[in-house]
């Protein structure tokens, strides 16, 4: 009887593990053949990056092999190549020329993706004033606090182009650093002049009485450029080929997303900028292109060589990851 008893006992054991066997098979069978790449994505205060809020949402990113964590960056722009170098994050938002700058300086630092463009129509920056200030043209900025995201980013570039376009002098303005979030309130408390804020900021700005409206100053960009770019750690792009493509993939689908659904984007971008729905709603929505050109490149490095910002010129190709 213990024989017998013995026996059925190891019969229903080894049944359990045939059965515990047969569903790990299952599950290996079923389990990706490839491990997903995690990747940080930093980003500032602007809706410039809709692509990339869009792909981590929507499942792009997941979709072309990439474990994305999509996360807003403190400080300003300009800061952005140091937290590359320091692996604190694989891609962040920049401007266009902290990224050349950056470059030219030996940070190894590559270009991965455009967000915005200018095109005929659309404001990329405006100059906002506090609204008891008699400041009506250029001249009238000399002497002043201008609230900037990063110094010698794209919008200090512009802003300098444009005084000294218009008569006046830009080493009589007082640029200083403050982060896009932050320019309401330093407006209302007269800690700075102006401000040089971006959509949906502008509007923000504007809407809720913090400002007057003197210029969109960046209307005479041409056509095409882009101010604003995704980077990624060159030392990184050039060890995960795979990845680049696959970033870009999942950015351009997040573009065709947003294309299909715009008045859903909404949404996305009130999630990560933290405003209300209806500023984002009455804000003009930039003209979106993720693709990068050499002579976008060459824009930046002729701009900033005429305001010597540059030590040496590049190829410009140089400074977009392959």
């Amino acid at each position: 009887m213990k024989m017998r008893a013995t026996r059925r006992r190891a019969t229903k054991i080894r049944n359990r593990l045939a059965l515990l066997g047969a569903v790990l098979a299952i599950c290996a069978a079923s389990a990706p053949s490839h491990a997903l790449e995690p990747m940080i994505v930093g980003y500032y205060g602007s809706d410039a990056t809709l692509a990339t809020f869009i792909a981590k949402d929507e499942g792009f990113f997941e979709k072309h092999g990439i474990d994305a964590t999509v996360k807003q960056m403190s400080g300003v722009s300009t800061q952005a190549p140091l937290a590359l170098v320091a692996g604190s994050v694989q891609v962040t938002a920049a401007s266009f020329p902290t990224a050349v700058l950056a470059a030219e300086q030996g940070l190894e630092v590559k270009i991965l993706a455009g967000t915005t463009v200018s095109a005929p129509g659309f404001h990329i920056s405006a100059l906002v004033v506090r609204p008891e200030l008699d400041i009506k043209t250029a001249k009238d900025v000399e002497g002043r606090n201008v609230g900037v995201p990063g110094i010698n980013n794209f919008i200090h570039v512009l802003m300098v182009k444009w005084l000294r376009d218009n008569g006046a002098d830009p080493a009589k303005v007082h640029f200083i650093e403050v982060g896009m979030p932050q320019m309401a309130d330093l407006l209302r408390s007269g800690q700075i002049d102006a401000a040089t804020p971006v959509e949906p900021v502008t509007t923000r700005l504007l809407s809720g009485g913090a400002g007057k409206l003197v210029s969109y100053y960046t209307d005479g960009l041409p056509a095409g450029i882009s101010p604003y770019v995704l980077m990624i750690g060159g030392s990184y792009a050039a060890t995960h080929p795979e990845t680049v493509a696959a970033f870009r993939a999942a950015l351009d689908d997040g573009l065709a997303w947003y294309q299909a659904h715009p008045a859903e984007a909404d949404a996305i971008i009130v999630k990560y900028l933290r405003l209300s729905p209806e500023v984002v709603k009455a804000s003009p929505k930039a003209p979106y292109d993720n693709k990068i050109t050499p002579q976008q490149v060459a824009f930046w490095l002729d701009e900033m060589t005429k305001q010597k910002l540059l030590a040496q010129r590049f190829d410009p190709a140089s400074l977009i990851a392959r």
